[in-house]
């Protein structure tokens, strides 16, 4: 089964020149002309000029069915215009006709260029040929009429011209490709060019060219014709207006007509192996061959540190043919023959082949909680035996300078807990790297844990400080038993000087819960303030907690029959109200509701 090639599809998309007719009595409908492969389904559009105050109009397509199978119509251009238009029971002969009129009876205009429909067609022929799409009538007997009136039932001129489908057996009929020879004498301004069409169009494809035999995701050139290259092999990748490849890999040749006949190569390279900025420690090093010879007297040779054309001259390698003492980068030679003027140009880089500074780093914590220094903090070199290495600490926020080291050494000690920076150099090479490491500090001390059995609450050590709601108390001891609600916690401290504060404990009132204590809310649900009343003893105190258990309000020794609180300052939702009384306790819930 033969695969069509997708990207045939696209059309050549032109129109014949659409002249304005200075006279309103003629029309001209245009077919336009397409390209493809066989299998191809192509789409067809017919056009019009001087679609003025018309009332009706009929007229056939044509083409050669042998060629060409019938799919459709569609893209319907103007008003009233449908497929119950047409007539399509001789589309097998190679003949579809339409007829239109404006279903309101009114005449009606349209633009200029207006596409009335598509017709689409499927080519079934294999051979290349030219097939026309005309509106000739050569099925019908006798032949079906082309006529357009106007408003005054005037028939008009009606001028037709042809479209065409173009049927192509392969790529190599479509893409065309000149190549014009480089007869430049110098490298740097070549004058060989490429130039590329698609059946002679270079305005619906996107043309990439690339420098050699291959093709990547970034062109050397984009656009049909590529001027002013040098000799050597390209290859063209062809884009469609979809975006689709039309044609990929496809290989050029500029051929070469210069006088240049001279082969220069770079010889030989060295690597620099220093890390020394200074000059004269530098072993970077190119040399360059002619003709596989170093010529006397007979070539210009410069020396370029980067590029020629931007770069730094190597004034001291004039006419040489080494250039050495050379930092790691990228370096251009010209090398122009005196006699015939030819210029070549030659790129190359020194790269580095550095010793490498592989460091490893470890510590011991440094065992106190306060002011203490017994940490270490080490550092080791991979292969130290191929280098003569120093080494140099520092703190964190040290800038580097020998001079000012904190300390020599490969093990760096009796030091605080903190970040350190060893500096390592081999002064052979003077490559150097660096690497840090992080003395923790491991402090000594139980951690403060606090604990409730019934009405005691205990600690985890007998010298432990104990606080309510953050407010240190005088006591001191392994428990402790409170005598009003709040949240407690202790600190401990060790013969370090460590400190250690435990979680908080939530302490609540104990007593009888009284389910028949009358106690009164008004109002609830509330916004800001809310009054508590007491029908039969004095309020001793009221606890307001939210939905996850969290003392939001504590009121203690009350001592009236009500009290008025304010809770402005806390969101909407349902409060748990823990209420003591006349020696009882009792559990409400309330309800705050957004404030106005």
């Amino acid at each position: 089964m033969r695969t069509p090639i997708f990207y045939l599809l696209l059309s050549l998309a032109f129109f014949q020149t659409i002249v304005v007719n200075a006279e309103q009595d003629q029309v001209d409908l245009y077919a336009n002309n397409d390209i493809g492969m066989p299998g191809d389904t192509i789409s067809i559009e017919i056009a019009v000029n001087g679609f003025t105050d018309i009332l009706s109009a009929q007229a056939s397509i044509n083409w050669n069915p042998e060629l060409l199978q019938f799919i459709n119509v569609g893209d319907f251009g103007i008003k009233d215009f449908g497929q119950s238009n047409f007539g399509t029971t001789t589309a097998n002969q190679g003949h579809v006709r339409f007829l239109w009129e404006p279903n309101d009876g009114l005449a009606y205009s349209t633009i200029d260029s207006t596409i009335l429909f598509s017709i689409r067609l499927k080519i079934i022929t294999d051979d290349p040929q030219k097939v026309p799409i005309s509106f000739t009538d050569t099925v019908s007997g006798p032949a079906f009429a082309i006529e357009f009136a106007n408003e005054n039932y005037k028939i008009l001129t009606v001028n037709t011209h042809e479209g065409s489908i173009s049927v192509y057996s392969k790529l190599s009929d479509l893409l065309n490709i000149e190549s014009t020879a480089n007869s430049s004498c110098d490298e740097k301004t070549p004058n060989g060019s490429l130039k590329a069409d698609v059946a002679g169009d270079t305005l619906s494809y996107t043309f990439r060219w690339f420098r050699g035999d291959t093709v990547s995701s970034t062109p050397d050139f984009i656009g049909y014709k590529y001027d002013s290259i040098p000799t050597g092999k390209y290859t063209l990748q062809v884009i469609d207006q979809l975006g689709e490849i039309f044609a990929d890999s496809v290989a050029a040749m500029v051929a070469n007509e210069s006088n240049q006949k001279d082969i220069i190569t770079i010889d030989s390279i060295v690597s620099r192996t220093n890390c020394s900025e200074e000059k004269e420690k530098q072993t970077g090093y190119l040399e360059i061959k002619i003709n596989d010879s170093q010529p006397a007297d007979t070539y210009n040779i410069s020396w370029w540190k980067g590029k020629f054309e931007d770069g730094q001259e190597l004034a001291d390698f004039r006419d040489s043919y080494v250039a050495e003492n050379l930092y790691k980068g990228n370096y251009e030679v010209a090398v122009e023959n005196i006699a015939n003027g030819c210029k070549t140009y030659l790129i190359d880089s020194i790269q580095e082949d550095l010793p490498e500074i592989q460091l490893t780093m470890s510590s011991t914590d440094n065992n106190y909680c306060k002011n203490g220094a017994n940490g270490y903090a080490t550092v080791l070199l991979s292969d130290a035996e191929n280098f003569n290495p120093a080494y140099y600490w520092f703190n964190e926020n040290d800038a580097i300078d020998t001079a000012q080291a904190r300390f020599k050494g490969q093990v760096y000690e009796n030091i605080t807990f903190g970040k350190y920076t060893a500096w390592v150099i081999d002064l052979d090479s003077e490559c150097f790297n660096t690497g840090d490491v992080v003395v923790e500090q491991n402090v000594i001390y139980d951690e403060a844990i606090i604990t409730q059995k019934n009405d005691t609450l205990f600690a985890n050590n007998d010298q432990a400080n104990w606080s309510r709601n953050d407010v240190l108390l005088q006591h001191t001891g392994a428990y402790f038993v409170p005598n009003k609600p709040g949240y407690y916690a202790i600190t401990i401290s060790n013969e370090y000087g460590c400190i250690s504060d435990s979680e908080s404990l939530f302490y609540g009132v104990t007593g009888l819960e009284d389910t028949n204590l009358e106690i009164n809310f008004y109002p609830n649900p509330f916004r800001d303030l809310i009054r508590i009343v007491a029908h039969q003893d004095l309020l001793d105190f009221v606890y307001f907690f939210n939905v996850n258990g969290k003392l939001i309000s504590e009121h203690n020794h009350i001592k009236n029959k009500f009290i008025d609180i304010d809770l402005s300052g806390s969101p909407q939702g349902i409060y748990l109200v823990k209420i003591g009384s006349g020696g009882a306790t009792v559990s409400r819930k309330v309800v705050k509701i957004g404030s106005k």
